[in-house]
C-alpha cells in the first residue's frame, strides 16, 4: 500500500511537476495561514480542567498574592557595595510609576499609559503600583522568635534529639 502510493507520488513529481508545485504551494499557503492563528498560553491554570481542584488552589494564589510573580534581583560584588546598593534599589522601586512616567522610554511610557487606559475601563486590575513587597534584607530577629513554629511537625521530631542530647558523636551518628 505505501509503496503503491509513494511510486504513485513519484511519477506525479517526475510527470506533473508543475501540477505538484502548485499544490505545495498552496499546502504551504494553507499552512501558513492556519500557522498564524496560533497562539501561546503560558498560564498554568489554562492547562487544568476548571474544576480541578488544583486550578482552584492557583485561583486563590493569584487572588491573594496578586500574581504569582517574583523579581529577584542579584547583585555581585562587594559586599559593603552591594548591601548600599540593595538599599538604594529597596528606595527607588516605591517611586517606579513616577519614574517610568518621568525617565522610562517612550516604548515602556506607552505600555504604561496602555495599562492606566485599560484600568480605567475596568479590563484590569491594576492597583496603582507594579510592586507589592521589596524585600531585600533577612528578617534575623522574626526568625530568631518565630522560626520554630515555622517548621513543620514531622521535622521538628527529626531534630528533637539534637535538642535533648547536644552532643556531638550523637549528632553524627543519626
Amino acid at each position: 500500500m505505501r509503496e503503491k502510493f509513494l511510486d504513485t507520488l513519484g511519477k506525479w513529481a517526475g510527470e506533473r511537476t508543475y501540477r505538484m508545485l502548485a499544490v505545495i504551494i498552496l499546502i504551504t499557503i494553507v499552512t501558513a495561514i492556519l500557522a498564524s492563528q496560533l497562539s501561546i498560553n503560558m498560564d498554568l491554570s489554562m492547562l487544568l480542567p476548571e474544576e480541578h481542584p488544583m486550578t482552584n488552589e492557583m485561583d486563590k494564589i493569584f487572588n491573594e498574592f496578586n500574581g504569582a510573580n517574583t523579581v529577584f534581583v542579584v547583585v555581585e560584588g562587594q559586599q559593603d557595595k552591594m548591601i548600599e546598593y540593595a538599599e538604594h534599589i529597596a528606595l527607588m522601586i516605591p517611586q517606579l510609576e513616577d519614574w517610568i512616567e518621568k525617565n522610562g522610554s517612550p516604548k515602556v511610557q506607552k505600555q504604561h499609559q496602555t495599562l492606566l487606559k485599560k484600568n480605567a475601563a475596568g479590563e484590569t486590575s491594576y492597583t496603582g503600583k507594579y510592586y507589592d513587597l521589596v524585600d531585600y534584607k533577612t528578617p534575623v530577629e522574626f526568625l530568631r522568635d518565630h522560626a520554630l513554629m515555622l517548621t513543620k511537625s514531622p521535622d521538628l521530631e527529626n531534630i528533637e534529639d539534637i535538642y535533648h542530647d547536644p552532643n556531638l558523636v550523637n549528632l553524627i551518628e543519626n
